[in-house]
């Protein structure tokens, strides 16, 4: 991963590869809109804990996680704004959502 600039308040490629792009944009969504999603997901969502084989044994996974089909009709409203914002800034759609607590 290439070092960020600490000066550079615009967007910034994290990874540019044959399997895909990670842009970091740091004011895509304003602060206050931002705490209030994840007010409303933090609360609303049924979060999971997971295992997986890690090192030859199974683990728990070290974090809750949450997973929404993008077209599901009962996807939060904090995740269909979310999509939205992101989909139009990556000019491109998304058939899922994935999120990490």
């Amino acid at each position: 991963m290439a070092q960020l600039s600490l000066f550079d308040s615009g967007a910034q490629v994290l990874l540019d590869a044959p399997s895909g792009r990670v842009v970091l944009i740091p004011d895509l969504v304003d602060r206050a809109t931002a705490q209030t999603w994840f007010g409303q997901l933090h609360q609303g969502i049924l979060w999971a804990a997971g295992r997986r084989l890690m090192y030859e044994r199974e683990v728990d996974v070290p974090r809750l996680r949450g997973h929404f089909n993008a077209d599901d009709p009962d996807l939060p409203v904090a995740l269909r704004e979310a999509q939205t914002v992101v989909a139009s800034a990556a000019n491109t759609a998304f058939d899922s959502i994935g999120l990490n607590l």
